[in-house]
């Protein structure tokens, strides 16, 4: 899980680079350091960059979600409405893979299933603690005076 996390954030680092860089070029074109032409077709290379980091960042975000979900024994249905799916046309081997991740709609309804799920956990660990501790308190009730009586004679 952790790496999940790590690389999530080596990418939002990536996608600030990509921004600085982008503010960079600007700054160089308008002091006229870099020609226009040139600084166009960086600047599109940069974005593109950065669109492929967010889609990845898309892609690690729903893994990790999934893989949360499973650790709570959360079935994640297959809706289409749930997911961006893109295909992959390897010329080489003449194959199209599909790669699917979740959206943002998709991502909230299992980030909700998640959050109801930990509840449900943390409710039946308090239902189970509550009888437990009813009963050491009924019990140091009961024994009060044999208590009192101990602690008198001992100190």
């Amino acid at each position: 899980m952790d790496y999940e996390r790590r690389k999530i954030a080596e990418l939002h680092r990536r996608i600030g680079n990509l921004y600085r860089t982008e503010v960079n070029v600007l700054i160089r074109t308008t002091w006229g350091k870099l020609p226009e032409s040139e600084a166009r077709e960086k600047l599109e290379k940069l974005k593109s960059e950065r669109e492929a980091c967010y889609k990845l960042v898309d892609q690690w975000e729903s893994r990790y979600l999934l893989k949360r979900a499973e650790n709570y024994g959360i079935e994640v249905p297959q809706r289409s409405e749930w997911r961006n799916v893109e295909l992959i046309e390897d010329t080489d081997a003449k194959v199209t893979r599909v790669q699917a991740w979740l959206n943002e709609e998709g991502k909230a309804m299992i980030s909700k299933q998640i959050r109801d799920a930990r509840f449900a956990e943390w409710k039946r660990r308090a239902d189970l603690l509550v009888p437990i501790l009813a009963l050491l308190v009924a019990a140091l009730a009961l024994f009060k005076d044999m208590i009192v009586e101990l602690l008198k004679t001992r100190f």
